[in-house]
């Protein structure tokens, strides 16, 4: 028995009750994709000699042995932690949309971590090298914006 994308998402498309399975999919998928999200920048970072966990922990007013807790798998962040890490390591906030799952959802969003004005207005970088080094592709639909 082959089951497609579309019987999968069939409830949600059709405003129908969500089996509990399939919430739980989309839970931990989104769980992953912020894990991943700020997990990669630190672990770049760590290896380009910017940032340390201590380095990390001090700027979120957090205990080190806490910060090694956070990076070791997704756990269960509350949106407090997820700010503070997103701030704390890419000095940055997410820039948050829909994506629809309906049959019309044919393209594939990509992150980016984008500089901002503090007006909101996007950094004139003309093409410099560190401008492009900053844009990540990765997951659909989320990306972070960081502000001048």
């Amino acid at each position: 028995m082959t089951t497609s994308a579309t019987a999968f998402l069939h409830e949600i498309v059709n405003y129908e009750r969500i089996p509990v399975g399939t919430l739980a999919y989309f839970e931990a998928r989104l769980q992953d994709r912020i894990y991943n999200l700020i997990v990669s920048e630190f672990l770049r970072k760590e290896a380009n000699g910017e940032m340390t966990r201590a380095d990390l922990a001090y700027r979120i007013h957090k205990d080190p042995a806490q910060i090694s807790r956070y990076l070791a798998s997704p756990g269960n962040w509350t949106l407090e932690t997820i700010s503070r890490l997103l701030l704390g390591v890419a000095a940055a906030e997410l820039d948050l949309g829909f994506k629809s799952l309906g049959r019309s959802a044919t393209s594939t969003p990509s992150i980016s971590m984008q500089s901002k004005n503090s007006d909101g207005s996007p950094v004139n970088d003309n093409g410099s090298p560190l401008a492009r080094a900053t844009q990540i592709k990765a997951v659909p639909s989320m990306s972070i914006s960081t502000w001048h």
